[in-house]
């Protein structure tokens, strides 16, 4: 539970490394990429898909998508500058945001020319046919990158913040940056609780800083679409 978390702080009162929102969006984007390789995993192997299950489909991908973006940008614009203060960050974590970025975009178009076809296949620019399987084969490449990275953030970056910084420190930055995320960005932070809205409000408010008073009348509707 995470009131539970909340008092289980280490020296310098940071919650238990899994309750951090760092590893809160990190998870999210782990579910999202087994979630996408399911998906275009059947894509591949059916005779024939659904209008609803593409559509569908879509807007979760276009959510993923988006909230990878969210999150790199608050690693390179909010938290990296902030810990470059005391801290000497890898510089293959900024690197590996670069080719990841690649790839994803690569992926993205890839998928949403698929998607305009409504699976129909297409032909890339050098006149070869693209399908879902090609689909699945690009963004392979994504987890490829990804799963690494996400663990070398954690064993290495959020060590070096829980080390070299106090939670009370961090926590003004972390309520800002709370604050700017668009509703369904701090909704799908939340994707693994499901409909556990009271331990979702626990978190935001505790972890993250957000007022309860703003979860209940702004954020609680959109978390809860």
């Amino acid at each position: 539970p995470v009131e539970m978390a909340v008092q289980v702080a280490n020296a310098n009162g940071w919650p238990a490394k899994a309750e951090m929102g760092w590893l809160y969006a990190h998870n999210a984007i782990r579910a999202d990429m087994e979630d996408t390789l399911l998906i275009l995993e059947r894509f591949a192997k059916a005779t024939s898909i659904e209008a609803w299950e593409l559509a569908a489909f879509g807007k979760f991908f276009k959510v993923h998508s988006l909230f990878i973006d969210e999150h790199h940008h608050n690693e390179e614009k909010i938290f990296f500058p902030a810990m470059a203060k005391r801290v000497t960050l890898a510089v293959k974590m900024t690197a590996d945001h670069v080719t990841m970025n690649v790839a994803l975009a690569e992926s993205v178009a890839l998928i949403d020319r698929l998607l305009a076809t409504e699976g129909t296949p297409i032909f890339s620019a050098n006149g070869e046919t693209q399908t879902w399987a090609d689909a699945f084969a690009a963004y392979k490449k994504v987890e490829v990158i990804m799963v690494p990275h996400l663990l070398e953030e954690e064993d290495v970056a959020v060590e070096q913040l829980r080390d070299n910084f106090t939670a009370k420190e961090i926590h003004p930055i972390e309520s800002k940056m709370a604050k700017a995320l668009p509703p369904w960005a701090l909704g799908h932070l939340y994707r693994r609780l499901g409909d556990e809205t009271p331990t979702k409000r626990a978190h935001a408010v505790a972890i993250l800083g957000v007022p309860g008073f703003i979860f209940d009348r702004v954020l609680r509707s959109n978390i809860e679409k």
